[in-house]
C-alpha cells in the first residue's frame, strides 16, 4: 500500500486555493468593469474617462485579494487545516468579501465615498426600508445588478468547493505570487496614480484597514495639545488661530454656564405667555441655495418664487448659510447640537452616549412642549435614539412620506395643541430627498433626470411650506409664533458630482443653504437681508437670544443677531473645506493634497462650482495657511468628543416615539 504523502496533498490544496483565487478575482474584475463603465444613479456616466480608472483599480484590487489569499494560506498551514476544513472557511470569507466590496461600490456610486467604520455603525441598522427602497428604486436596473453580483458568488462557491483540482503547486509558484502581490499592492506608487483617483479606487479592505491602523497608532491625536486647544477655542469664536498656546487645557472647552440671552429658566418661566413665543421649526430637506431666487441670477431662475417673496419681505434672513458637513446626519447635528461634525466619524452613531444638550432640550428646560414630525424614517440614519432624546414626542408614518400629507398632519398638530403652554414644534420635509419623487396626484410626468426630478420636488415642497405659513398667518397662533426655515444641507449638481477632479470632492454645492426667521411675534428682529456668510451651528444660539433665554450650553457658533462673516470649516470623511467669503480651500487630514478655489458669491454657478462656472484653481492658496496647525486643532476637537468633554451635565429623558 502506498504511504500517505502529506506533501502532495498540501500542494494540491495550494493549487485549489490559487484556482479559487482566480475564480473569485474574475468576479471582482467583472464588478469593477460594470462599475466604471456604468452610469451614475443621478444621470450620465459615473466617470468621464473609465480607462483612466479601470487598470489602476484592477491592479490594486487584485493585489489586495492575492495578499489575503497568501495570508489565509499561511494561517491554514500554521494550524494544519486541510480538505473541506480549508475550503469552506475560505469560500465563506470570499463571498462575504465580494458582497461587502459590492456594497462599497454602490456607496461610491451614490455618495462618492467608500464605506467607513462610522458608516457601517450608522447605516447598517434596523430600518423599515421605506426610505432605502425609494432611493434604490431610483436606479432599479443597477440595484438589481448589484444584488445579483452579491448573490452569484454563493452559487459559484458550491462548484468551487466540489472541484477536483489535483494538480500540484511548487514553491516557486508561491514565490512568483508573492512577487506579483508586492508589485500589485504598490501599483498606486508606480502606475500613474493621483490622489483624487486613489480616493475613487481604494479597495474597501484598505480603507477600513487604514482607518483601524490610524486609530491604533494614535495618529488622530494633536501633536501640540496646548496650541491645538488654543487654536480650537479661538477659531470657534473668531475664525482665526490663536496667538499663543494655553497654559492649561480646560476640561470642557466649549461649556458656557450662561448665555446667549439674559434670563435663566426660572426667570423665563415668570414671563407672561405673550413673552414666551411658540417656535415652529421647519428643516427644509436638501434646500439647494442656487435653486431659489434669494441670490439673483438671470441664467438660473428661481424654482420657489412664492417662498422667496415671503422671505424677502417678511423675514430676517441669510441667503448664504452653510452646513458644516454632508449629508443629513451632519446637517441635523449642526442644527440641534450647534457643534462641528467629526472630520471622519459620524457623530450620530459614534457619540450617542456622551453628554450633549440640544436646542429642543434647552427649550424643554424653559418649559416648552417639544415635538417633531418627520416624513422620512428616522431609523434610516440612526436618528431615532437622538430624536427621542432631543424631543418629548416624535412621530413618523409611512402615510406622510410626502410633504403634502406631512404638512397636513403638522397643521393638525398645531390646531389641536394646548395654547396655555409654549411649544417648540418641528418638522423635517422629505420630498426633496432622493429620489425626488412627487406624488402622482400632482398630475405631472416624473422627470427623467436627477435635476429634473429635484426641480419638480422643490416646487412641490415650496407649495406645502407656503401652505403652512398661510395657515399660521390666519390662525390665533400667529401673533405669538416664531417660524424658522433652514436647510439641512444641499447637494451638488450632477456634473459637479461626476467631475470631482475639476470641482473637488467637497464643493459649496454640498453645503450651501438658506436660513430665514419670520412670524407674527412682536419680539422678532425686523425683516432684513443679511449678506454675511454664516453656518448652521449659528442657528441654536440665535433662537435662544431671540427669546432672551440664558441656558448652560456647548454651542460652537454665535448668535446671528450680531452677524459677522468669518472663516469656517466643513467636514466630509477626512476632507476639510476651509471657506471665507470668496476663498475655498480643500485639504485632506492625512494626505498632502490640497486645492484652492476662488468662488464668487454673487454668481450662483460660480459659487457652487456648477457646470459652466468660471473657476480659478491652484494647489497653493493666495494666503498664509499652516495645514499642520489646522489638522492639530481638528484632532483636538475629536479628542474632546472621544473623552466626553463637551458638556458636564447629563439629565436626559427619553421622549415618546410613535410610528403610525
Amino acid at each position: 500500500m502506498k504511504p500517505f504523502d502529506r506533501s502532495n496533498l498540501s500542494r494540491q490544496e495550494d493549487y485549489w486555493l490559487l484556482r479559487a483565487f482566480l475564480v473569485f478575482s474574475s468576479l471582482r474584475w467583472f464588478s469593477l468593469v460594470l462599475h466604471f463603465f456604468g452610469s451614475s444613479p443621478y444621470g450620465g456616466s459615473l466617470v468621464n474617462s473609465p480607462f483612466r480608472f479601470i487598470f489602476n483599480s484592477l491592479f490594486i484590487e487584485t493585489g489586495v485579494i492575492l495578499g489575503l489569499v497568501i495570508l489565509y494560506r499561511l494561517l491554514t498551514l500554521s494550524v494544519g487545516l486541510r480538505g473541506l476544513a480549508l475550503r469552506i472557511p475560505f469560500l465563506i470569507f470570499a463571498c462575504m468579501y465580494l458582497a461587502f466590496a459590492q456594497v462599497d461600490l454602490e456607496m461610491v456610486r451614490w455618495l462618492g465615498e467608500h464605506v467607513s467604520l462610522s458608516f457601517v455603525m450608522n447605516y447598517f441598522r434596523k430600518t423599515d426600508g421605506h426610505m432605502l427602497g425609494n432611493i434604490l428604486s431610483m436606479d432599479l436596473t443597477a440595484t438589481v445588478a448589484a444584488v445579483l453580483q452579491m448573490i452569484f458568488p454563493l452559487g459559484i462557491s458550491i462548484w468551487v468547493a466540489r472541484a477536483q483540482w489535483k494538480r500540484q503547486v511548487h514553491l516557486r509558484i508561491w514565490t512568483s505570487n508573492v512577487i506579483l502581490f508586492v508589485a500589485l499592492i504598490t501599483s498606486p506608487l508606480w502606475f500613474m496614480q493621483s490622489d483624487k483617483r486613489w480616493r475613487r479606487i481604494c479597495p474597501v479592505a484598505m480603507s477600513i484597514g487604514t482607518e483601524l491602523g490610524r486609530q491604533a497608532l494614535g495618529l488622530e491625536k494633536p501633536k501640540h495639545p496646548q496650541q491645538a486647544y488654543a487654536d480650537l477655542i479661538q477659531y470657534a469664536k473668531t475664525g482665526t488661530l490663536a496667538d499663543k498656546p494655553l497654559n492649561n487645557i480646560p476640561e470642557f472647552p466649549f461649556y458656557n454656564p450662561t448665555g446667549p440671552g439674559k434670563l435663566n429658566a426660572a426667570e423665563f418661566a415668570k414671563l407672561p405667555r405673550d413673552k414666551r413665543p411658540n417656535i415652529v421649526y421647519i428643516t427644509f430637506e436638501t434646500w439647494r441655495g442656487w435653486k431659489t431666487g434669494l441670490v439673483h441670477d438671470s441664467i438660473l431662475p428661481s424654482k420657489t418664487p412664492t417662498l422667496d417673496s415671503i422671505i424677502e419681505h417678511e423675514a430676517y434672513y441669510f441667503p448664504y448659510v452653510h452646513s458644516l458637513g454632508f449629508p443629513s446626519v451632519e446637517g441635523t447635528q449642526n442644527i440641534h447640537l450647534g457643534t462641528w461634525p467629526h472630520f471622519r466619524k459620524i457623530v450620530i452613531s459614534n457619540y450617542l452616549n456622551i453628554r450633549w444638550k440640544s436646542l429642543p432640550e434647552q427649550f424643554a428646560d424653559l418649559g416648552y412642549r417639544t415635538q417633531i414630525f418627520v416624513g422620512a424614517d428616522p431609523s434610516f440614519s440612526n436618528l431615532t435614539p437622538w430624536f427621542t432624546r432631543w424631543y418629548q414626542y416624535v412621530e413618523y408614518s409611512e402615510s406622510y412620506t410626502q410633504d403634502g400629507p406631512l404638512m397636513d398632519r403638522f397643521i393638525q398638530a398645531l390646531d389641536t395643541i394646548n395654547r396655555k403652554t409654549p411649544f417648540y414644534l418641528s418638522t423635517w420635509t422629505v420630498t426633496t430627498h432622493p429620489p425626488y419623487s412627487i406624488p402622482v396626484s400632482e398630475g405631472i410626468p416624473i422627470g427623467k433626470t436627477d435635476e429634473e426630478r429635484y426641480d419638480q420636488a422643490i416646487v412641490y415642497a415650496e407649495k406645502q411650506i407656503v401652505k403652512l405659513i398661510d395657515h399660521l398667518r390666519k390662525s390665533d397662533l400667529w401673533n405669538n409664533t416664531v417660524i424658522v426655515i433652514v436647510g439641512d444641507h444641499a447637494q451638488p449638481e450632477t456634473t459637479a458630482r461626476n467631475n470631482t477632479e475639476i470641482a473637488g470632492v467637497f464643493t459649496p454645492g454640498h453645503t450651501w443653504v438658506h436660513a430665514a426667521i419670520l412670524g407674527g411675534w412682536s419680539g422678532l428682529p425686523k425683516p432684513k437681508r443679511n449678506e454675511e456668510t454664516v453656518t448652521l451651528i449659528d442657528m441654536a444660539p440665535t433662537l435662544l437670544e431671540i427669546v432672551n433665554a440664558s441656558v448652560p450650553n456647548h454651542f460652537m457658533g454665535h448668535s446671528l443677531l450680531h452677524p459677522r462673516s468669518q472663516e469656517f470649516l466643513s467636514f466630509r470623511w477626512n476632507t476639510v473645506a476651509l471657506q471665507h467669503e470668496n476663498d475655498r480651500l480643500l485639504f485632506d487630514m492625512f494626505r498632502k493634497n490640497q486645492t484652492w478655489f476662488a468662488v464668487d458669491k454673487s454668481n450662483k454657478r460660480d459659487y457652487t462650482l456648477l457646470s459652466g462656472h468660471v473657476m480659478h484653481k491652484s494647489d497653493v492658496p493666495p494666503f498664509p495657511f499652516d495645514k499642520d496647525r489646522y489638522r492639530d486643532m481638528i484632532f483636538a476637537y475629536g479628542e474632546i468628543l472621544d473623552q466626553d468633554r463637551m458638556f458636564p451635565k447629563d439629565n436626559r429623558k427619553r421622549g415618546i416615539y410613535e410610528h403610525r
